[in-house]
């Protein structure tokens, strides 16, 4: 039998509490906090409909596959992915009013993440790792990422980031990939490993050197649109998590970006 509330769900009740408490600070009242919850039983019912404990398994043991330069998904998954985030629209919850979104905050996801995770981890971070991307992309805000910003809305865009490399996972301050200015666009080229959704995602965030007359002078955050000069150069192996793609991916020369954030010397 699907239920027809939250409270007929196997959720963490402190997630639900921590949920309310906080959406209380951010002022949003009773009937804001409703509508969250009916959004995670809204979630819970489509999960349970496909019969995600069962195919959970299956699909760690099917895995992600890299063939001819396409990410492809375990069998199933990307149905259920769409039915969430593009007949649902699931990132309009996150995104501001005055782009035709919901208003919402991520940090009162508590009981929606939990569901995702009690179903798939996998499928909880092929969605989640996007609002890493678009949360910058709304506090940076430009006029060009508008176009970006309605995509995730509908459903059309998931994010990644790219920012650790072989010699650069928590020191950030070692990377090696540049940046350099050319005219009016940024050529953008290195190495990143380890990127969750890398590969199969089309929008996402770039961390490099900036260059300037052949010397580095600080970072640069770049918003990257599209797989074009992007190669992916392999699926990371791992000992757990198949079903979510983590890729290495080599930035070639790329020149479809917008930069988001610099820190300079």
């Amino acid at each position: 039998m699907e239920p027809d509330t939250i409270t007929d769900l196997e959720v963490d009740v402190y997630g639900i509490r921590l949920m309310e408490k906080y959406a209380k600070k951010l002022q949003y009242d009773n009937e804001q906090i409703e509508i969250v919850k009916e959004i995670a039983n809204s979630i819970e019912i489509i999960l349970q409909k496909h019969d995600i404990h069962s195919k959970s398994q299956q699909w760690d043991q099917e895995g992600t596959k890299l063939v001819n330069g396409e990410v492809i998904l375990p069998k199933g998954m990307e149905e259920v992915l769409f039915e969430i985030i593009k007949e649902n629209e699931f990132y309009n919850i996150f995104i501001p009013e005055k782009f035709g979104g919901m208003g919402y905050t991520p940090i009162i996801m508590g009981p929606i993440l939990d569901i995702l995770t009690q179903y798939d981890l996998s499928l909880q971070i092929l969605i989640t790792i996007s609002l890493s991307v678009l949360e910058p992309l709304i506090s940076n805000y430009k006029p060009g990422f508008e176009d970006t910003i309605q995509n995730f809305a509908k459903g059309k865009t998931t994010g990644y980031v790219a920012f650790t490399e072989p010699d650069a996972g928590s020191n950030l301050e070692n990377v090696k990939s540049t940046s350099v200015l050319d005219g009016d666009e940024w050529i953008l080229n290195g190495t990143k490993i380890f990127i969750s959704n890398g590969g199969y995602a089309n929008t996402g965030l770039f961390l490099a050197q900036n260059i300037e007359k052949g010397k580095s002078n600080g970072t640069n955050v770049f918003l990257v649109e599209g797989l074009d000069n992007i190669q992916i150069l392999r699926l990371e192996e791992k000992s757990g998590l198949h079903a979510n793609p983590t890729a290495q991916l080599q930035f070639d020369k790329d020149r479809k970006s917008t930069r988001l954030n610099s820190s300079h010397t």
